[in-house]
């Protein structure tokens, strides 16, 4: 186990530092670009343009918010609900878990009541005549 957390460690230090080289070599060759039309106090200034606008471009594209996504429609039934809670808040789901099967541990008549009416569908509870 952790000759695979050393692993995993070791390859994201590298990668991290390979794209740091990246950008400071693609840094280096537009400032000798730019000096070869621009004063080095005007290469600086566009060179800190283009690096400010690469990383506004992809802190946008990372942190912003979701464009081609749909919103995910409100859930109907119980169940789903509770589904939808368990996918957006999995640490209030989880303590919610315990607390339910400590209580049904204490009465497990309870936790027969609730399987039922989780298991019936909607149309059956109904009353018929």
């Amino acid at each position: 186990m952790i000759g695979g957390l050393t692993r995993k460690a070791t390859a994201i230090a590298v990668i991290v530092t390979a794209v740091v080289l990246a950008v400071i070599a693609l840094g280096t060759a537009i400032w000798y670009g730019l000096l070869l039309f621009l004063q080095p106090w005007g290469a600086a200034l566009v060179l800190a343009a283009v690096m400010a606008l690469v990383a506004g471009i992809v802190a946008f594209f990372t942190f912003g918010p979701p464009l081609f996504r749909k919103p995910e429609p409100e859930p109907e039934s119980l169940t789903h609900r509770i589904i939808a809670l368990a996918k957006e808040r999995p640490i209030v789901a989880t303590v919610a878990g315990l607390a339910a099967s400590f209580i049904f541990f204490k009465n497990p008549a309870l936790a027969t009541i609730v399987a039922a009416a989780m298991s019936t569908p909607e149309d059956s509870s109904k009353r018929r005549r």
